[in-house]
């Protein structure tokens, strides 16, 4: 039999010296995460390369958008998220995106005839409102995520999902009292979350009101019982209030729907009373090995 001979590809950076436009998206994806100055630069480079070569592709300017802004070029990075949009109307993470931009640099002023656009254009069941508060959250921006939200009260007045951010937002900060309220907001308007309540047994937790824990982490279990972390709310507060076996369960429970909650019972203070227990000891993650 002939030899067969395994053909080999360049690599992205040399086709993107030749303008090969999908080795340019992909090397600037590659890119992409890296934190130097240098490498961000070189980012929007690439980025410009790609949307001049392919100036239909909404995907190009929202990148271009993102990484322009990395490298505090405010008024470029604007004006590729709006072509992005422009290029694609009902694209909902143009929209988000561009909300996002806005929120960080102060211009919540701005964010309210975004919406009505995408309110006018869209063609899904996406509250991008909702989406934005949600990406500002976990990126931790509370602040631009409260500005947010009290730039628009009627969209936070209906919509669950935004009650629940707000309500996070508080609750980090220690304003256990304003967040109650919140996360009672959010369980009204969808009554077949179980997440609010999660949240209430979290917040629950955090003044020690362990009977109570248990009860919101008991309804939301009874809302979805595949909420893995509905179950670990539950074992958190069993577990106070002294019931061992039954906070056991729980957590094994918890960890089977989700085996990565295994990586938190360790430092979990609510969780001491079984820490002596070999059940517990056996769910514990292994330690990460040094390289």
């Amino acid at each position: 039999m002939p030899r067969q001979h395994r053909v080999r590809h360049p690599p992205a950076r040399e086709l993107s010296d030749e303008d090969y436009a999908p080795a340019i998206y992909k090397l600037a994806r590659n890119l992409s995460a890296a934190e130097d100055e240098p490498s961000r630069k070189e980012t929007v480079k690439l980025w410009e390369r790609y949307t001049a070569l392919e100036p239909h592709d909404p995907r190009g300017f929202r990148n271009l958008g993102y990484a322009s802004s990395l490298v505090g070029n405010l008024g470029p990075a604007e004006a590729a998220y709006r072509k992005s949009i422009e290029l694609n109307p009902t694209d909902a993470d143009g929209y988000v995106q561009l909300i996002v931009f806005l929120s960080l640099n102060d211009r919540v002023a701005d964010v309210k005839p975004v919406l009505v656009s995408y309110d006018e254009h869209k063609d899904t069941d996406e509250n991008v409102f909702e989406s934005a508060l949600q990406e500002l959250y976990f990126s931790d921006e509370p602040a631009a995520a409260e500005k947010l939200a009290a730039s628009e009260p009627a969209r936070v007045k209906g919509s669950s999902g935004a009650n629940l951010l707000i309500g996070r937002v508080h609750m980090d900060a220690g304003r256990y009292a304003v967040a109650f309220n919140y996360f009672n907001v959010a369980a009204q308007l969808d009554k077949k979350a179980p997440g609010p309540y999660v949240m209430l047994a979290s917040l629950h937790r955090k003044q020690s009101r362990f009977a109570a824990a248990l009860k919101a982490a008991d309804q939301a279990v009874n809302l979805d019982r595949e909420d893995s972390e509905a179950h670990y709310q539950r074992a958190c507060a069993l577990a106070r209030l002294g019931r061992l076996k039954d906070a056991m369960s729980a957590l094994e429970k918890s960890i089977e729907l989700d085996e990565k909650q295994a990586a938190y019972i360790a430092d979990e203070a609510d969780l001491k009373p079984l820490s002596a227990l070999p059940a517990f000891k056996k769910l514990l993650a292994p330690p990460a090995e040094k390289p």
